[in-house]
């Protein structure tokens, strides 16, 4: 799809215009363009309404079930309420009758079992009036009671797309709490941009759109417009939903529309701005690079090997679609997602070389899922979990894990030590924790069992758990690349990189292990090139063995390039940054088909002989000339 190929279409279902439009769903939450409701629980379905206040014409239910997926929440706490229903009340200028309880959290249960629980809604609490400490914790009970903890979506999930987080489970509403102390499922309250001017006219109101329009979105943040006003006389809310409806027209990339985020707007349903919203979301997500699923038997993705250069992939394995060992492609760009989920009786191992954890393999276990983010910097790929510190105790134990969310990242500092770390022991096999520490003090990591692990200043250890019991898992020894270029890819050449730490001023280069591949000896005489053409064996469509051309260099911190064996030092870093390429042009006659390769290759320092890193590396290429003379 093209964003040239989306048109604009009536869909006869608004209840579920996001799950039935699965390409929006390749987007990230924040990411989204999305019709609110400004002041969702004032309308006039209301048991109390006003010429003041109301500004909607549909309860919160109906406003739902016809397209809009952000609700806007004033509320107020009455602690002399005869009932806990009636406490938390919906409130603009007037009561309207409306409650928290009953028209929000009952609706929203009823609306995501009419539709199949795959829709997100984000419910908006940006006002409260009357709290106390107290009553926000009672409100955050109520929610979670109500709602259930697994529909909710926590902001820990904010870099992955709606897709990715819902292959994890059921997971439909997001809570922004405009609060600084909130509960850990919750998100930030959204940035409610307004002009701050009660009657403004049209044009001035437009004016400081698009001055907001100009702005630049922090990550992370969710955002809307408040694209209402009130009548000066009498003080109405303004019905201006043509102007609403020519402003927020979707055409294409460049249309108004796109600038923006949650759309909040009075009388909300007068307008066609859901499916403006909608036709938006299809162009933005087609102007992007590709997201995907995959199972090991796809064509993208054999023989354990990820394809590279997906914004967003999700892989599902499962029995019958299940490969032992999975090779994560070192050809992503920053903040780059994976998920991958299994329901497979077998176990298949995570290759840990391009990972973070510095681990040789990452158990994944039937009913467990990994998210995973590459890191542009580090040149890996960093399993992403929640967080804990300990508190500055003496001994602390950590919480136990579930299949839902089974990893874990445990960081020890000075400001959160404790000299005795409990694991868990009621935790899913193949749980994974990560422990960390950057505390001056050592610190003993103790099993339920009783074995004992020292954890010291910048230890990274990583625990899984085996046969009901948590092992540290091995370290990996071995430097892994994969360079992965599909027939899909229309790019003239393909690219992998790597990032090995080195000391500084350090002579590092790469080496072949075979003269038939390439130059086995460091050198520091200078090339005319600035890189290493290497001829690399792989086996085609048909089992018979051809050979590739790659292109291979080096370079330390921010210096120029050169080719892989060069040794010079750089007095401008240390780290060896280590890059294969892939031409076309290289391998023009390389007969249409997949094609296969590994072999080895080993980073050396010649001011320390005795420091070697093995490197493995992985090819699956396609050629492109057609059979023929």
């Amino acid at each position: 799809m093209t964003p040239q190929s989306v048109q604009i279409t009536e869909l006869d279902r608004w209840d579920r215009w996001i799950s039935e439009t699965p390409d929006i769903q390749n987007l990230r939450i924040e990411d989204l363009i999305l019709p609110g409701t400004h002041n969702s629980g004032v309308d006039s379905e209301a048991l109390y309404t006003s010429s003041f206040g109301t500004c909607q014409d549909y309860s919160p239910f109906n406003q739902l079930i016809r397209g809009v997926r952000v609700l806007d929440l004033r509320v107020e706490f009455d602690p002399t309420a005869r009932t806990q229903q009636e406490r938390f009340l919906l409130v603009h200028h007037i009561r309207s009758g409306r409650n928290i309880k009953r028209d929000i959290l009952d609706a929203l249960n009823s609306f995501h079992q009419r539709t199949g629980g795959k829709e997100l809604v984000i419910l908006d609490f940006h006002t409260f009036e009357h709290f106390t400490p107290d009553a926000h914790a009672e409100l955050a009970t109520l929610i979670k009671t109500t709602l259930g903890t697994d529909a909710l979506i926590p902001a820990h999930y904010r870099s992955f797309t709606l897709k990715q987080i819902q292959s994890r489970g059921p997971m439909n509403t997001v809570i922004a709490y405009n609060r600084g102390l909130r509960d850990a499922l919750f998100w930030g309250g959204v940035n409610q941009r307004w002009k701050g001017d009660f009657s403004p006219s049209t044009d001035a109101l437009k004016t400081f759109m698009d001055s907001v329009a100009q702005e630049t979105i922090p990550e992370g943040e969710l955002r809307s417009i408040q694209c209402a006003k009130y009548n000066k006389f009498p003080p109405t809310p303004d019905d201006f939903s043509d102007k609403v409806g020519q402003w927020f027209a979707s055409k294409d990339i460049n249309s108004y529309i796109q600038t923006f985020r949650i759309i909040n707007t009075d009388w909300t349903l007068r307008s066609y701005i859901v499916g403006n919203c909608r036709h938006a979301n299809l162009i933005k997500v087609a102007a992007l690079r590709p997201a995907v699923q995959l199972s090991p038997d796809s064509s993208h993705f054999v023989k354990g090997i990820m394809p590279g250069e997906h914004r967003a992939l999700t892989i599902v394995l499962h029995d019958g679609q299940w490969c032992r060992e999975v090779f994560f492609s070192s050809s992503a760009s920053h903040n780059d997602t994976i998920v991958i989920t299994s329901t497979a009786q077998r176990v298949t191992l995570i290759n840990g070389s391009n990972l973070d954890l510095n681990v040789e393999h990452l158990p994944l276990s039937n009913g467990l899922c990994f998210f995973f983010i590459y890191d542009g910097a580090l040149r890996r790929w960093k399993l992403h979990s929640p967080v804990e510190n300990p508190t500055q105790s003496d001994r602390h134990t950590v919480h136990a894990l579930t299949s839902r969310y089974p990893t874990l990242a445990f960081k020890m500092s000075n400001r959160h030590y404790s000299r005795e770390v409990l694991l868990p022991a009621n935790t899913p096999e193949h749980a994974v924790i990560h422990a960390v520490s950057s505390a001056q003090l050592p610190a003993d990591i103790v099993a339920p069992e009783g074995a004992r692990y020292a954890l010291r200043n910048n230890d990274s250890v990583v625990f899984t758990r085996l046969n009901s019991t948590w092992q540290p898992l091995n370290q990996s020894t071995t430097e892994l690349m994969v360079l992965s270029r599909l027939s899909t890819d229309n790019s003239s050449l393909s690219a992998a990189q790597i990032k090995i730490p080195r000391p500084a001023l350090s002579e590092s280069g790469v080496v072949a292990l075979n003269s038939g591949v390439g130059p086995t000896q460091l050198t520091d005489r200078a090339e005319e090139q600035n890189f290493t053409l290497l001829n690399v064996s792989v086996t085609g469509p048909s089992g018979a063995q051809t050979s590739v051309k790659l292109r291979a260099s080096r370079s330390i911190g921010g210096c120029a390039k050169s080719p892989m064996n060069n040794n010079q030092p750089c007095p401008e870093g240390s780290s060896l940054f280590f890059t294969l390429e892939y031409h076309l042009s290289d391998n023009g006659s390389l007969r249409m088909g997949e094609y296969w390769g590994e072999f080895q290759l080993e980073a050396r320092d010649s001011l320390c002989p005795a420091w070697r890193c093995p490197i493995r590396v992985l090819v699956r290429v396609q050629g492109i000339r057609m059979i023929g003379p």
